[in-house]
């Protein structure tokens, strides 16, 4: 025996029941509360024993909280008793002793709080009259909130909207500084903001943008002084040398050249389109995981337009309509975009009949929509359908055997100029070279492109300038809201933008817009009188810009000149779909017995091109991956995933002359159990005892040197590192695991092949489907997915913990602050739950209890939707001087049930050179065939397909 051990054993042994003996005495002691009533606010503190019947977290738990009859208790902040964590694991603790809420409150009477911890106690308090202590825990509640405030903004846990109103408002009117955000060392971890989050304006910048609007009063006396638009960018036209003539579709002589441009081919595949999109609930995100909140984009803008199918028209669809695309100035579905639906008729009669009847009935839907007719250049008319408040705006043009049904004035126009001739997408020097490599004779199923037309205009000041005052005016009428709820839940009866600013609730010359109009707050969340309803606003393009103030003119600059900085020019980019049926016969069950095709997966392929890409910045990319391969490593028998990669660059911290090297690296099957510690899934022992793989490179050690050493020696069979890694090589081949036998496994296998394609990158991935990896996939899946459903509970349940809105109305009101319904990412639906003794909470049905407010176990049989249908993976990447390629096949299981199209060859290489077929005479329009029934005549009415974010 180790006497030596004896003293350290002992002392162990006391301060385990010292600990016992405090933990006991704390979840046993009465509440401990101080209050002090001043001028304002006054400010309160009460620590109470934690309720340790279930693992509770609870700063990330709203059910911790406290409240007083008659709402006199504001804007709770906690802070939780420490317990050293050497006690907390000798004891296995994971739920705090005791818990300190601070709080306003507001009045000098007696208080009553209702405690929860999350059970109920109940206590009462006088406060007291003592500036000085006032002023001391004053400073000490500002600290947690505020805190709290910061950690939500660096990492939200779920959309703090609520907070990020509360705290910079409370700071302006308490004269308090906010937070410096935490400094982040390691590059990961920095949730540093790029010019696309101000360009396509993420959530993270509208969160930053409130801050920014609830800073600092205005200068109310002084007008800003306007000046022209600034000038564009540099934007260098990308030069293009085009071999020979080059087909192209009819349909895209009648696009704008700047215009976004999703191409189906013909009603078929536009069907397959809508269909995938709303199996997915109009996200095609929710194909991976589900998301947490549906913002309604698509259906804002079917309505706006006003189309709508009839089940008729899946069959006769494609009698009339020969083509369609998607097409659109800009991307901002979510405050309202200049977008249309552009159809090539078969049927010119039946086409604009049905477009027609559709269009006119928002006339008996709104009363206040009208339909007049609008002149175009050159004689060209359209018919417009509107409301004053955007609910509807429709246009429906005709231009011979084209139809196009938009949102947009401009549009409109620009289809009209572009039929006649003026800058089509089928004359863009950049289209032509995309269709030269993506040939329309392969048929795909989407065509994407967007155009180096598109990007530049998105980044021309007009675009910008007006994205930002509509941003803006947006989230002035969302803080509109939050300060009217902040005013009630103080008992304040300002309703007005004027009381508002006037009692302190919106800093002063909030209610100026930019570029005119003004704000007037509604039941249904507010109106810009210049720009419509958020969601609904008139389109950028459609929107007077000029003048500009000399802030909005620096700020475009400031942006151009980060722009140019991070990403130098953007240039276009195109994708190409194919679908290719996989099929298998089976006997009818009727008394023919015929065989019939049925269809059981899909083979998706897709290749996407930038060329050129001169002006392109692409960091510190270009200078790690080495030049194209036309080889690549064979895969070896039984991975499941393995990845390719070349690389040219200097090592990391071991410095060096670059190394030309393919890094490569496989992962076999392997199970892992997973324990749960406060509230994270993680694999029980070590990542060496876990995973089942290998790294490895060829001719040179490279990276794997970073493991190795310099220049390691190549051995076989593997020998042991320091490191728990295996070490073993052959010829010019080295290979890294944490198992022996895979070294010794996979070293004889390794060769070098011929690739279809030069390429840098390269991976494969199998079907996943009954392996442990998916299990454990899924695990951790679960764990994130528990995460996005609980985050929107969080938002709903602090409403009524900040501002004392009345819980069942907390979900409704949530969701018209995120622009859109929470949908559970575990498929359940969101219930106010009514707990024995505590407080009620929103929290999702599909959780189970023991779940619902920390992860505490996961369970056998979720599964991520992915898994469902994932059959299996490829694809390939390359970067050269000239272009950028990429090259992705994936097998679906489970496909949509609808009509098989007709059998197709798989895509031709980007380097092979196609057929040209005849181009298409559109010098005439179509005469009329014979009418089948009419579209309009069913009533059984279903949504077009939802435009994406």
């Amino acid at each position: 025996m180790n006497f030596h051990r004896i003293p350290n054993l002992f002392a162990l042994l006391v301060a385990s029941l010292l600990a016992t003996m405090s933990l006991s005495t704390i979840c046993t002691a009465a509440p401990r509360v101080e209050a002090y009533s001043g001028a304002g606010f006054g400010v309160g503190r009460v620590t109470v024993p934690v309720d340790r019947g279930e693992p509770s977290l609870p700063i990330s738990d709203e059910r911790f909280t406290v409240e007083s009859a008659g709402g006199r208790v504001l804007y709770p902040a906690l802070k939780i008793a420490p317990v050293r964590r050497l006690l907390r694991r000798i004891l296995e603790i994971d739920t705090p002793a005791a818990v300190t809420m601070y709080f306003l409150f507001v009045g000098d009477e007696p208080l009553r709080l209702d405690l929860y911890s999350p059970t109920q106690q109940t206590i009462t308090v006088t406060p007291r009259r003592d500036a000085r202590q006032q002023e001391r825990l004053l400073a000490e509640w500002w600290e947690e909130y505020s805190n709290r405030w910061r950690d939500l903004r660096q990492d939200p846990e779920f959309p703090p909207v609520v907070e990020n109103f509360v705290a910079p408002t409370l700071a302006r009117r308490l004269n308090q500084e906010l937070p410096t955000p935490r400094r982040r060392w390691l590059p990961w971890e920095q949730n540093k903001q790029t010019i696309w989050d101000e360009l396509l304006a993420t959530e993270a910048y509208r969160l930053e943008l409130d801050q920014e609007l609830l800073a600092t009063d205005g200068d109310i006396q002084q007008q800003p002084e306007m000046v022209p638009l600034p000038p564009s960018m540099p934007w260098p036209e990308p030069q293009i040398t085009l071999q020979g003539e080059v087909v192209t579709e009819p349909i895209a002589g009648h696009v704008p050249a700047e215009s976004f441009y999703i191409r189906f081919g013909n009603f078929k595949n536009y069907l397959w389109f809508r269909d995938l999109n709303r199996k997915w609930e109009g996200d095609l995100k929710n194909m991976i995981l589900r998301r947490g909140i549906d913002r309604k984009a698509g259906l804002r803008i079917e309505q706006q337009l006003s189309l709508s199918e009839s089940a008729l028209a899946k069959i006769v669809g494609p009698q009339v309509i020969d083509d369609v695309a998607l097409i659109g100035l800009d991307p901002y579905t979510t405050d309202g975009a200049a977008v249309g639906i552009l159809f090539q008729a078969r049927n010119n009669f039946l086409l604009a009949r049905d477009l027609t009847t559709q269009r006119r009935r928002a006339l008996d839907t709104f009363d206040d929509a009208s339909e007049t007719t609008i002149d175009f250049p050159d004689g060209k008319q359209a018919s417009l359908i509107a409301s004053p408040s955007g609910e509807v705006r429709t246009y429906y043009a005709q231009d011979g055997d084209f139809h196009l049904v938009t949102n947009s004035r401009t549009l409109a126009g620009r289809f009209f100029a572009a039929g006649a001739g003026k800058t089509p997408l089928a004359e863009d020097p950049a289209f032509l070279l995309a269709r030269s490599q993506q040939p329309v004779d392969r048929e795909d199923c989407v065509f994407i492109h967007l155009s180096n037309q598109f990007f530049r205009t998105l980044c021309s000041p007009r675009t910008w300038i007006e994205s930002q005052r509509r941003l803006s005016s947006s989230r002035r009428l969302k803080l509109v809201t939050l300060a009217k709820l902040m005013a009630t839940a103080e008992g304040s009866a300002a309703s007005s933008l004027a009381e508002l600013i006037a009692e302190g609730y919106l800093p002063a010359g909030f209610d100026r817009c930019a570029g005119g109009g003004e704000l007037i707050c509604d039941a249904l969340g507010g109106i810009d009188t210049r720009r419509g309803r958020p969601g609904l606003f008139l389109p950028i393009p459609d929107t007077e810009i000029e003048p500009v103030t000399t802030e909005e003119a620096r700020m475009y600059r400031r942006f151009s000149e980060r722009f140019i900085q991070e990403v130098g020019v953007m240039r276009p980019v195109s994708i190409a779909l194919q679908r290719v049926p996989i099929t298998k016969k089976v006997e009818e069950t009727d008394k023919t017995k015929i065989p019939r095709e049925v269809l059981v997966a899909e083979h998706l392929i897709a290749e996407v091109l930038i060329e050129p890409r001169d002006g392109m910045k692409l960091g510190k990319l270009e200078d790690w991956l080495g030049p194209p391969s036309e080889e690549a490593i064979l895969p070896a028998h039984d991975d499941l995933a393995n990845m390719e990669i070349v690389l040219e660059a200097a090592l990391p911290l071991l410095g060096g002359d670059p190394e030309l090297h393919h890094l490569f690296g496989g992962v076999r099957d392997f199970r892992s159990p997973l324990v749960v510690r406060k509230g994270t899934a993680a694999p029980i022992g070590s990542t060496s005892e876990m995973i089942r793989g290998y790294l490895g490179a060829w001719p040179k050690p490279g990276l794997l040197q970073l493991f190795t050493g310099a220049q390691p020696r190549v051995r076989e069979p593997a020998e042991e590192l320091e490191n728990a890694m295996w070490l073993g090589g052959r010829d010019d081949f080295l290979l890294l695991s944490f198992k022996p036998e895979i070294v010794n496994e996979v070293i004889p296998q390794l060769a070098r092949v011929p690739a279809e394609r030069p390429a840098q990158l390269r991976f494969t991935v199998s079907d996943l489907s009954g392996t442990g990896l998916a299990e454990l996939i899924s695990s951790f899946g679960y764990g994130r997915a528990r995460e996005t459903s609980a985050a929107a509970s969080r938002l709903m349940n602090t409403l009524g913990n900040q501002l004392n809105i009345p819980r069942d109305q907390c979900q409704e009101l949530a969701g018209q602050l995120m622009d859109g319904g929470f949908v559970c990412a575990l498929g359940g639906e969101y219930q106010l739950f009514q707990p024995a003794s505590g407080i009620p909470v929103w929290s999702s049905n599909a959780l189970p209890k023991e779940n619902r407010f920390l992860l505490t176990s996961l369970p056998d049989d979720f599964e991520l939707p992915f898994l469902s249908w994932f059959g299996g993976a490829s694809g390939d990447a390359c970067l050269t001087e000239e272009s950028i390629t990429a090259h992705l096949e994936l097998l679906m299981r489970e496909p949509l049930d609808m009509e098989l199209p007709r059998e197709k060859p798989m895509m031709q290489p980007l380097s092979e050179p196609a057929a040209k077929p005849q181009a298409a005479d559109e010098s005439q329009p179509k005469q009329d065939a014979p009418p089948p029934p009419a579209m309009e005549e069913s009533p059984d009415l279903e949504p077009q397909p939802q435009l994406q974010e």
